[in-house]
């Protein structure tokens, strides 16, 4: 970056102010989604919460063999994992869609950010002398 370029560091602090607003809103709103999946062919499903936690698990009465509970929890299994897959797609779509645009803004950051320093208390300031 030549020294007759300026970035408008204003306008960057305010679109990483509204980066940081769509973040939150797609976190509230990744809390109330929810996927489900299914195994055994539909004979078992699972429900998983944007929190990641089970909250329903559907098994058809027809899968309960006690003498054959691996077939049951490799279903329970499949279904759970398919859930949390839908679950990972459904979070990379919302976040996706909030950090549309601000793309942009990275090369400029890095440009600006070896010029740019904190004024910290007892630290001169570059072209500013201290009375």
């Amino acid at each position: 970056m030549s020294d007759e370029e300026e970035v408008d560091i204003n306008g960057l602090v305010s679109r990483v102010q509204v980066l940081r607003h769509r973040l939150a809103r797609a976190q509230e709103d990744l809390a109330g989604i929810e996927a489900e999946g299914y195994g055994g062919g539909g004979l078992v499903r699972a429900v998983m919460s944007g929190e990641n936690v089970l909250v329903d698990l559907s098994i058809d009465g027809s899968l309960i063999d006690p003498d054959d509970p691996q077939t049951l929890t490799d279903y329970v299994r499949e279904a759970v994992n398919e859930a949390n897959r839908s679950l990972a797609l459904k979070r990379k779509e919302r976040m996706s869609n909030a950090t549309e645009g601000f793309a942009a803004a990275m090369p400029v950051l890095s440009r600006v950010g070896p010029r740019v320093a904190p004024i910290l208390p007892n630290r001169p300031v570059p072209g500013r002398e201290r009375p």
